[in-house]
């Protein structure tokens, strides 16, 4: 991750994080010298419900049918106890508009998940939740959308430093 962040230069205006482990840890191998980081609950990734913590073998024995769907149609399926992408993508997009609304302008860093960076990209490329999984996503990527008013220019996708 330290590599990741030696891509990212100019001025940032703010730093926004999921609230799930393996995104605080990434922003906390960031430079002193960048802003304090803002903990939104929006960007965590979807919630897995039932699943949560459970292999996916584990997952394919006690819930063989949901798992089926998980499987062929991934943007369909609840997940018991849990959320679906329609859910996810709804707070996700809201949490989006209102930093790139707020900071209109300047330079923002947000560090999440894959699908929470998928839905970003997708509503910024206007692609069918069905296409979202054709956006790679490698841990520790970086994607860029500059915004001119409301229009969206997506400048890099799934960009990385190369192995640590």
């Amino acid at each position: 991750m330290r590599r990741t962040w030696r891509l990212v230069s100019g001025e940032l205006a703010a730093i926004y994080s999921s609230p799930r482990r393996r995104a605080i840890e990434s922003v906390n191998v960031r430079d002193s010298e960048t802003p304090p980081v803002t903990i939104v609950e929006e960007f965590r990734e979807i919630d897995f419900g039932c699943f949560e913590g459970l292999t996916y073998d584990e997952i394919s024995r006690r819930y063989p049918e949901t798992y089926a769907e998980w499987m062929t149609r991934p943007t369909d399926v609840t997940f018991p106890g849990g959320e679906n992408f329609a859910a996810m993508a709804a707070r996700v997009r809201h949490a989006f508009d209102s930093v790139r609304l707020k900071y209109s302008g300047n330079t923002v860093i947000v560090v999440s998940h894959g699908g929470v960076n998928r839905i970003a990209l997708a509503a910024a490329l206007e692609l069918s939740p069905r296409r979202i999984f054709r956006l790679a996503q490698s841990y520790g990527c970086i994607n860029v959308i500059d915004y001119r008013d409301d229009e969206p220019l997506v400048c890099a996708i799934n960009v990385t430093a190369g192995p640590c």
